[in-house]
Formats: C-alpha cells, structure tokens, sequence
C-alpha cells in the first residue's frame, strides 16, 4: 500500500511521487507519510539527492486536501516532524531536494511566480529533466552539499559580516575545507580529468 506516495530508489537518488487522484492533495495522513519519508531519505548515507514529483500530468499538487479540512481536519494538527508534506522545517537535511512540478500547483503546493522554479521544460519532460539535475549533482563533491544548506539555514537573516564569522564555524564547512576532495577539484582540473571524489 502507498499510502499516497509512491519511492523508488535509483542508486543514490530517491523518487518520490505524489499519487492520490485527482489533484495529489495532501491530507495528515499523506503528510505524515512524507514526514517519514523525508526522514529515511536523510538518515540514509546511501541517498544524496531526492525528486519529488507527482502522479499523472494534471496536478502537481494543490497542497492541503481541502475536502478533508472541510471534514474535519485543522490547521494546528500533527502533520509530522518536518511540517507540512515533511518539507517546511525537515531537521538538519543536509541533502538537496528536486521538485518536478509536472502540473497545476497551487496553494501550499505553489511554484514559477515566486521565483521557485529554476527551468520550465516542455509537458511531459519534467521528470527527466529533474533526473538530469540530479545526475549533474551526484557527480559532485559529496561534502559540498551539507555545507551549503547549512550554511543557508544558519544565516537566512544574519548580516553580512555576522554571516561570514558563522560561515567560518560551522562544522560543515570546516569538513569541505579540510577534505581531500578540496584539492582534487583543482587537480582533476589542472591534470584535465574528471574529479574522483571521496567525500573524505
């Protein structure tokens, strides 16, 4: 049973897709369930990087299942740990997340006129153009990614100068620094090669 939501795993990339017609609404149940999901997929060495998606070429999402609010649902109930749909305040998720927004998304599921939306591909080409990103991302260096997110979380409303101090303490960015995968970049590059990175 999919309770909603459909996984599959492709090596180091985990799909994730909204499946409840007509719209892929997402009531507490479906949020819980992406609660958990969203939850595995960090605690998991093995993924790096997770696709979200939805069922059918209609919707994406609409965001909160309406219908059931209007049976009895309420705003201040226990979506999950992350929020609503696992992704408004996932803990410590170090790891990227690619939405293929393959539909209508409207609501708590909006997009492209908020500047959310980094290509607009022809219908139908969504998804294979969110695989894409995610094989260009999982070529890169492994430690890249924890520091960049953490870095984004801890200084979203910090000033600059207060800004940069952070970045030097945050461990993430202590571990890129001090990596082995720090100076394969440039050697990769100089020696003209594809980088072999080791995430150590």
């Amino acid at each position: 049973m999919t309770d909603g939501v459909r996984t599959v795993k492709d090596g180091a990339i985990l799909e994730v897709t909204l499946d409840r017609p007509k719209a892929n609404a997402i009531d507490l149940k479906v949020s819980r369930r992406l609660n958990q999901i969203v939850s595995s997929f960090r605690d998991d060495p093995d993924l790096r990087i997770a696709i979200i998606t939805g069922a059918g070429d209609r919707f994406f999402s609409p965001g909160w299942d309406l219908k059931a609010a209007a049976t009895g649902e309420e705003t201040g109930s226990d979506w999950g740990v992350g929020g609503f749909g696992g992704l408004n305040y996932p803990r410590n998720l170090n790891k990227p997340i690619i939405a293929a927004v393959n539909g209508i998304a409207c609501g708590g599921g909006f997009a492209k006129h908020w500047g959310l939306a980094n290509h607009i591909v022809p219908k139908g080409q969504g998804l294979a153009k969110a695989r894409e990103i995610a094989r260009q991302l999982i070529d890169g260096p492994p430690l890249l990614f924890p520091a960049i997110k953490q870095m984004l979380r801890h200084t979203e409303m910090v000033p600059e100068h207060a800004a940069f101090e952070m970045h030097d303490a945050l461990d993430a960015v202590q571990r890129v620094v001090r990596s082995d995968d720090v100076k394969e970049g440039p050697r990769a590059f100089s020696e003209k090669r594809k980088p072999r990175w080791t995430g150590r």
